[in-house]
């Protein structure tokens, strides 16, 4: 079996999805839920909305996270 070892994370930039103005004209709102691998190097790897929510909000988090 493969060796398997774990460091704690540490945020280094905290990124906010910017509102699509297509969304804000809609008026939804809610919460995006996503699942993601982060490699040794910091990389978002494989991300995956979870939750049932808006496209266009789900898009920028997305977005936001991948940066």
């Amino acid at each position: 079996m493969p060796s398997v070892s774990f460091l704690a994370a540490r945020l280094l930039t905290q990124v906010k999805p910017v509102y699509p103005p297509e969304a804000r004209a809609r008026g939804p709102d809610g919460t995006v839920s996503i699942d993601a691998v982060i490699g040794m190097d910091g990389s978002v790897l494989s991300p995956r909305v979870t939750n049932n929510c808006d496209a266009d909000l789900a898009k920028a988090a997305l977005d936001a996270v991948r940066s």
